[in-house]
């Protein structure tokens, strides 16, 4: 049996949402960047503890003047995912930005996952781990990635198949490379 679930990604652009989700689909990171135009439908079948589960991942464009295209799929998602960029202090001081705005739309008990990505970039890192605070006050889970190294890329997954089904269903292959 498979089970379908729709998932949301949102946050500024240039913060590797759609390299992540093409890494998570392919097994093999890209560097080519190409910027988002409204969003795109990625389908990604995950191998769980409670069968297949196909997650369709609704890539959306960064830049704000997209944010009505990304208010007419908000109802049809099961769960959001939140991306930042490490390198990048002002990507993370939007992070609330976003989060509000899916909360209006979707509700307090909405799951989502805040992810940090760029965790392999150490020396360019502008946002240092004693400064994210946001997910820890709102009660959010927080994950931190890289999408070049394929570190923790089941992580924020794994957030969301607990909260969307219980506390025991996880990835049963891990989707990264080297898992920290």
């Amino acid at each position: 049996m498979t089970d379908i679930k729709n998932l949301l990604i949102v946050g500024d652009g240039g913060c590797g949402k759609s390299t992540y989700v093409r890494t998570v689909n392919t097994g093999k990171f890209k560097k080519k960047y190409d910027s988002t135009i409204g969003y795109e439908v990625h389908t990604t079948e995950l191998l769980t503890t409670n069968g297949t589960i196909t997650m369709k991942i609704y890539d959306t464009a960064g830049q704000e003047k997209f944010g009505s295209l990304r208010d007419s799929i908000y109802e049809s998602m099961d769960a959001a995912f939140i991306l930042f960029d490490l390198t990048s202090r002002i990507t993370y001081t939007h992070v609330m930005n976003w989060h509000n705005d899916i909360k209006k739309k979707m509700g307090d008990d909405f799951p989502i996952v805040i992810i940090g990505n760029k965790s392999d970039l150490k020396d360019d890192r502008k946002v240092n781990a004693r400064t994210i605070t946001y997910p820890k006050r709102k009660g959010i889970p927080y994950e931190e990635i890289s999408v070049k190294d394929m570190i923790n890329l089941d992580k924020p997954f794994n957030h969301i198949l607990s909260k969307l089904y219980n506390d025991n269903v996880k990835c049963v292959t891990e989707i990264d490379e080297n898992d920290n």
